[in-house]
């Protein structure tokens, strides 16, 4: 079920809309990491019809959420949910909660809350059961869930329940073509491909339905594919690295580990451009993020600006939610470029006909012309960005760290630190782990956004981390 694309035409605005009906498309069923063969085979199809030489990256993540047994003494409808431990266990201490009138993120600070109170057992009642397969980490309560209609069933009696849930361990792979130049040094242009699957992971939606992501992200995988068609036959004077990352919406693993095991030699990267979110411009709207991690990027920017005439929006750092973090965390600068968030983001609704195909053409056009400045400097000057405080978050107050979603052990691990924030003041670094923060334990990543809603900005509170093997404890002010 290919797309047939004119691989003569250089930036053709058709073409970039047939790769996004087809990575865009039910058939791919979401893109899930580890379960997006379909969209691999694809990317690789083209580089390789296109004369590239296609090379790959696999690495092992978790993957869906197996029920391997489960008991309970009720004789209703119930199933365990995804964030649900495993164990075995008899008691009345259990907490009985309406799930409908809290989203994803509600019901997840709900079971830490109860879990806190030293509940045993939490009970959603719900409309229609959550179908969602994936969770990176269990939350240390045992969660189930069953219908509204049975709630009598379960008032005041004793539960016996026993239940062993188990991880899929599949692969994730990155995809790459090179351009090969005259100099020794990469630009690097990379786009994660991978998506939600049917809401498995981050959906927006309550709904159990398939997440194609036309625009996260088969609006940037579609630009790489189609810059890497431009430049098949051109003399480029440094080489050009194409990147597809996988499992970027679980924590950018793809690039993380791309930077830990780089293909090319890493020190002769000299820039990196992410893609993520290119379809939805808007009233000739773009978001630039990293604009300041080299001195010489935004006179670049706006020169290749006079010919596009973009409304451009800088933002000087180059951390993100996104594949570029890799890249500025150790110490190359970065661009993210995209159109900005919408009404569709995670969401089963994010499909190709809400694309802007003339808009992502026109930002293919200034990002051709972008490397091509780049790669006229003999080197860029990297400049480390003081995070803005004004920055708004999800949550009340932030540490500025980046966690390291590769990690499965107890704590969140850190892998990069921002620039200006209270875990740079603190004194953390990449590798420590966090255990504590005030008076809650620190399990996992969810641990750590629940209990920075606990806290208000200017507040003190201590931190219990690990760092080299030792145990330590300060005082943090946000």
């Amino acid at each position: 079920m290919l797309f047939m694309i004119n691989l003569l035409l250089a930036l053709s605005e058709e073409n970039v809309k047939n790769h996004i009906y087809y990575l865009a498309n039910d058939y791919l069923e979401g893109r899930l990491c580890g379960y997006n063969q379909k969209a691999r085979d694809y990317i690789k199809f083209y580089l390789n019809r296109m004369g590239y030489e296609v090379l790959t990256q696999n690495f092992e993540v978790e993957g869906k959420i197996k029920i391997d047994s489960f008991y309970i003494n009720l004789k209703i409808p119930i199933k365990p949910l995804y964030f649900s431990s495993s164990g075995y266990i008899k008691t009345k201490d259990i907490s009985v909660v309406d799930g409908d009138s809290l989203d994803e993120i509600g019901i997840i600070n709900k079971a830490i809350e109860e879990r806190n109170k030293k509940k045993k057992i939490i009970i959603f009642l719900v409309s229609n059961y959550i179908q969602k397969s994936y969770f990176k980490n269990d939350l240390g309560i045992i969660a189930l869930q069953t219908l509204k209609t049975y709630k009598d069933s379960i008032t005041k009696k004793e539960i016996e329940v026993y239940l062993k849930l188990s991880k899929e361990k599949v692969q994730g792979e990155n995809i790459f073509a090179i351009k090969k130049g005259k100099s020794l040094r990469y630009i690097v242009l990379g786009a994660h491909y991978d998506h939600l699957g049917y809401g498995d992971i981050s959906s927006l939606d309550r709904v159990y339905d398939v997440h194609n992501g036309a625009d996260d992200n088969a609006s940037g995988v579609a630009g790489v594919i189609e810059i890497a068609n431009y430049y098949k036959d051109k003399e480029v004077r440094d080489n050009i690295l194409f990147a597809f990352w996988d499992c970027e919406e679980i924590g950018t693993i793809g690039s993380e580990y791309f930077v830990k095991n780089p293909i090319i030699p890493i020190e002769n990267i000299k820039a990196y451009i992410n893609f993520d979110m290119i379809g939805r411009l808007e009233n000739n709207n773009l978001t630039i993020i990293g604009s300041k991690t080299a001195n010489e990027f935004e006179e670049i920017i706006k020169k290749v600006n006079e010919t596009f005439n973009f409304n451009i929006k800088f933002s000087n750092s180059g951390f993100g939610m996104s594949d570029q973090n890799a890249f500025y965390n150790i110490k190359i600068p970065v661009l993210h470029i995209f159109t900005n968030v919408h009404k569709d983001y995670h969401k089963s609704t994010d499909d190709p006909q809400f694309i802007n195909y003339e808009g992502e053409k026109k930002i293919l056009e200034f990002t051709i012309e972008l490397i091509d400045e780049i790669s006229k400097i003999e080197a860029l000057t990297y400049n480390e960005i003081k995070e803005n405080k004004t920055i708004k978050t999800l949550n009340r107050v932030r540490l500025g760290i980046i966690p390291d979603y590769s990690y499965e052990g107890e704590g969140v691990k850190i892998m990069g630190i921002s620039n200006g924030t209270p875990a740079q003041k603190l004194g953390l670094k990449e590798g420590d782990i966090i255990l504590k923060i005030g008076n809650y334990e620190i399990k996992n990543i969810y641990d750590l956004t629940y209990a920075l809603t606990k806290f208000k900005k200017g507040q003190k509170t201590t931190i219990i981390f690990k760092s080299n093997d030792k145990i330590i404890k300060k005082q943090v002010i946000f």
